[in-house]
């Protein structure tokens, strides 16, 4: 789908770009310069983002998918030539991240009207997601079915999105790819409380003793209290704790609860992982077999058969040429994408029509959400009675 500079310029403004001239990608660019907020309800691009939200649409269909968040080596596999050949029209939207996108304090919730804070990443998302509804028809879409998508950290949102009343009537379809939490504790959802004493450590490292100050520091200031605040939660075993909250707004409840519950939003799901994937252990990786993420993943659609929601589960095993990395995590990326050209690995044929098998399951279920027939195989659905897991 071609759209006129003028056209494109009357929906998103200036900031917005079209990836290649025909490949059926518009970017969402929230802001040119590196201008940051905390409490914000806009989006705002900050400094190198680390993750995306794509969004997709077929003809009168549309999908919309949730935010990639691991970085591949060799450039971008992001890309809608593939998609737009089978009708489907990728969008990408940036967020923020990171303490920019998450980060709580009494600071920021005292002056919040809902007395709430951090979250502020996946407002942006959902702000993007009521873009896509509110206009996507001008591009040939359907605002009625918009399936959300995304990896590792991208999955994660998308469970944030499928899980929160604030995106009600907005999603018909969601694919989570390598990241998926139900039982273990692959994403945690803390309290706003939690995630207020997390930011007051990330804050008092800043050295602001105000609001006025905080916001007054430069990208770079802000940044390298990130990577302190890091090391201080490697050492204590905390990890990566600037993430969605259970704010009584957005979410409330954690998406463990959720799922627990059995509230998972009724629309098809595509769910999966690669062979050496988040809390994969050795002795599985080498026998090729899956480990919790897999678990997890049937978790899932255990409980959506209950709720007479149809689930399809996909294996990622393929080893991709030019070392002996394997079947790593976001190596599926280049294939369901069809960008697997763009890669600096000696692809070959087998790549490709791999590739092509992909491309048209991927597209299949955001059109229709069962990804159907590609290369006379079927993908059926996974049940109890039937437990099929795709491998490819």
């Amino acid at each position: 789908m071609i759209v006129s500079g003028r056209e494109k310029r009357k929906l998103f403004g200036n900031n917005s770009e079209r990836r290649g001239k025909n490949d059926g990608h518009i970017h969402f660019n929230t802001g040119k310069n590196k201008t940051w907020n905390f409490g914000g309800r806009g989006q705002r691009k900050l400094s190198r983002v680390q993750g995306r939200t794509l969004c997709k649409t077929s003809g009168r269909r549309t999908t919309f998918s949730g935010a990639a968040g691991t970085g591949v080596l060799g450039g971008s596999p992001q890309s809608g030539a593939a998609f737009c050949e089978k009708g489907v029209i990728l969008v990408t939207v940036e967020y923020r991240v990171n303490a920019f996108g998450f980060l709580a304090h009494p600071w920021l919730t005292e002056e919040n009207e809902d007395h709430v804070s951090g979250n502020y990443g996946i407002l942006d998302q959902i702000a993007a997601l009521r873009w896509v509804h509110e206009h996507i028809a001008v591009f040939g879409g359907d605002p009625e079915n918009i399936t959300v998508f995304g990896q590792s950290a991208g999955s994660m949102s998308t469970q944030v999105l499928v899980s929160t009343a604030e995106t009600e009537g907005l999603i018909a379809k969601a694919v989570m790819q390598s990241g998926l939490s139900c039982k273990e504790e692959i994403l945690a959802t803390p309290t706003l409380e939690e995630e207020e004493e997390y930011g007051k450590l990330f804050v008092e490292l800043t050295g602001a003793k105000n609001p006025e100050e905080l916001r007054s520091l430069s990208v770079e200031e802000i940044q390298e209290a990130r990577r302190k605040f890091d090391a201080k939660m490697l050492e204590t075993g905390d990890g990566l704790v600037m993430v969605p909250n259970v704010d009584g707004k957005l979410l409330k409840q954690s998406v463990k609860e959720t799922w627990k519950c059995g509230k998972l939003r009724k629309i098809p799901y595509m769910l999966g992982v690669v062979t050496d994937d988040l809390g994969a252990v050795p002795e599985e990786v080498a026998k090729k077999e899956t480990g919790i993420l897999m678990e997890e993943c049937k978790r899932w659609a255990d409980s959506c058969e209950k709720l007479g929601t149809l689930v399809y589960l996909y294996h990622f095993a393929h080893e991709l040429p030019g070392d002996d990395w394997g079947a790593f995590h976001s190596a599926e990326l280049w294939y369901m994408f069809g960008t697997y050209g763009r890669c600096w690995r000696p692809m070959g044929t087998e790549d490709q029509c791999l590739s092509e098998q992909m491309v048209t399951y991927w597209t299949n279920f955001m059109k229709t959400g069962d990804p159907g027939c590609a290369d006379g195989e079927r993908w059926e659905a996974y049940t109890r009675e039937n437990p099929v897991v795709k491998r490819f």
